[in-house]
């Protein structure tokens, strides 16, 4: 079973790296929009850069589901299936894919 509240910190904390970035996003900020003390994400997480690991962590995680489940779709064919991995790929590399403010977020680490 998820823990609701630490993946509510992990989802908050992506938004929040992402549009601001590692280094100029605070933890305070972060357990004020979770509605949650501060000592409560060091609960979970030792200190910022572990979050942010979690958060890379996460984002892979729903890119790889998002690649992956096109393959999942039965009622097409292999070739429709294909085209569809080829396009999920793509997108997920492209320049403002999920993955590139992942790899924005891990330069500022």
């Amino acid at each position: 079973m998820f823990n609701t509240t630490k993946i509510k910190i992990i989802r908050m904390a992506d938004i929040y790296f992402k549009k601001k970035g590692y280094n100029k996003t605070w933890i305070e900020e972060i357990a004020k929009i979770c509605e949650i003390k501060k000592q409560s994400i060091f609960y979970y997480f030792s200190n910022k850069k572990k979050l942010a690991l979690s958060v890379i962590a996460y984002c892979h995680h729903r890119c790889h589901e998002e690649i992956f489940s096109v393959l999942k779709i039965n009622h097409l064919s292999s070739q429709q299936r294909c085209e569809l991995f080829i396009e999920a790929i793509y997108e997920q590399f492209g320049k403002k894919s999920e993955l590139h403010s992942v790899y924005n977020i891990a330069r500022e680490l």
